[in-house]
């Protein structure tokens, strides 16, 4: 699908009418084990004119890094600095690398400076980043979420934590270390709705 996406993509830009591509707001966790994160940037983003676009990246946990958990560094703070870029960036980061409580940085298209917004979220103390089937959760759902208050009797995956011997559970490990809900859900929400509203306003 990708692959068709990008051929798509090429055609329009061989073309001149990447300028016709309808606007897109995109969510992309910035640690990501089975894409290349950065992709959507310099495949996507990075290749549409000016235009009411809009990329929110989650970033690691920075209190995990400062502690040296993190086995390699991941920069996201470059998309909010340097040259202008023609897309707006958001990024859900903490608000330092000794505090939990997230912020918002956020570089509006065409500006050199970024803003921070509190966001009146926090990183839970056991999660160091998110992954990318984590991000359409919430904590509530009730197959991929971990809501202490669910009724629900079915295995919840984002609880799964079975503990034992080596080399005796068929389920490998990572099946149990992986995040599969986002504790930021709620600003994912409330923003999908404010890029619909700004845009429909926009729209002729």
């Amino acid at each position: 699908m990708t692959q068709k996406v990008q051929l798509g993509l090429n055609r329009l830009a061989q073309t001149g009418r990447l300028g016709e591509v309808a606007p897109i707001l995109a969510f992309q966790s910035a640690a990501d084990a089975t894409v290349i994160a950065n992709a959507v940037v310099t495949n996507l983003f990075d290749r549409l004119p000016s235009g009411q676009h809009d990329l929110v990246v989650f970033d690691v946990n920075r209190f995990y890094e400062a502690e040296g958990l993190l086995r390699r560094s991941i920069e996201t703070e470059r998309l909010v600095a340097g040259p202008p870029r023609a897309y707006s960036v958001d990024i859900v980061t903490n608000r330092n690398a000794t505090s939990f409580d997230a912020v918002l940085r956020s570089r509006s298209a065409g500006t050199e400076t970024a803003t921070t917004t509190e966001l009146g979220l926090s990183w839970p103390d056991d999660i160091y980043s998110l992954s990318h089937i984590a991000l359409p959760f919430s904590e509530e759902d009730p197959l991929y979420g971990e809501d202490p208050n669910s009724e629900n009797p079915g295995i919840r995956l984002g609880r799964l934590a079975l503990h034992g011997e080596n080399n005796t559970l068929s389920i490998p490990p990572t099946m149990m270390t992986r995040q599969r809900w986002n504790p930021f859900h709620p600003f994912m929400a409330e923003r999908i709705k404010q890029f619909i509203t700004e845009r429909a306003a926009a729209t002729p």
